[in-house]
């Protein structure tokens, strides 16, 4: 599957948004999610294991959960990579994998030894 006419522009803007750190992405169990105009967006990855393809779903749903709309982009597909991609980049920023390197940069700055002791 490809991504719906109707959501085109929709992820090109959370691409962009992404991009910009101006989403709030949290990593919760359904996948990576944020909440906007009184809904909540969900984007996730998995792997058909009969089809031996890996693919990115993407989800509407209402606040409390709800499934309003859900499909999905397959590995090959066209527009699979941009999306897998994307959710890389959201997945780090949920993480705060961006301020945890610069913690280790910072800590290799200004440290001589690193790392923790190891008892004798």
């Amino acid at each position: 599957m490809t991504i719906p006419i109707e959501y085109q522009d929709i992820i090109a803007g959370l691409s962009k948004a992404t991009n910009e750190e101006r989403i709030r992405w949290t990593l919760e169990q359904f996948g990576l999610e944020f909440e906007v105009a009184g809904f909540k967006l969900v984007l996730d990855i998995g792997n058909d294991y009969e089809r031996k393809l890996a693919y990115v779903t993407f989800a509407l749903t209402e606040k409390n959960g709800k499934m309003l709309d859900i499909w999905r982009v397959d590995e090959g597909s066209e527009e699979y990579d941009f999306l897998y991609d994307m959710y890389l980049r959201a997945r780090r920023k949920a993480l705060g994998i961006p301020q945890r390197l610069d913690s280790i940069r910072e800590e290799l700055r200004k440290s001589n030894i690193l790392g923790q002791d190891i008892p004798a």
